[in-house]
């Protein structure tokens, strides 16, 4: 049983990359031979990548880069809380996921 923190993030030994939801499970996979864990925090959110920026107004709306949103701001955390809840000790032990404001899509004053 692992007694430390564990960060997973795109570069880590064990990855995740939002762009590519197949890495969630799979790194849940990984992950499930230090477990259980008593705490899992998954903080997560974009508002652009270097591909492209905020769109500021209804004709700068582009399907591509509305699907990378939502992969990253709202299929990934879903996902993510499916395969690492199995991780979770089932007696006492917490999941949160803690989107970033930019990700709001009801607080917009800063565009996007």
């Amino acid at each position: 049983m692992h007694r430390g923190v564990i960060g997973v993030h795109r570069n880590s030994a064990f990855s995740i990359d939002y762009q590519n939801p197949e890495s969630i499970e799979s790194c849940a996979q990984a992950l499930s031979k230090d477990g259980p864990f008593q705490l899992i925090i998954n903080t997560i959110g974009v508002l652009h990548i270097t591909n492209w920026s905020p769109e500021k107004r209804l004709d700068d709306l582009k399907a591509d880069q509305l699907i990378d949103l939502m992969k990253v701001n709202a299929i990934g955390p879903a996902l993510t809380i499916k395969h690492f809840t199995k991780l979770l000790d089932p007696a006492h032990s917490i999941l949160a996921t803690i989107s970033a404001k930019v990700g709001s899509i009801e607080d917009n004053r800063l565009g996007g």
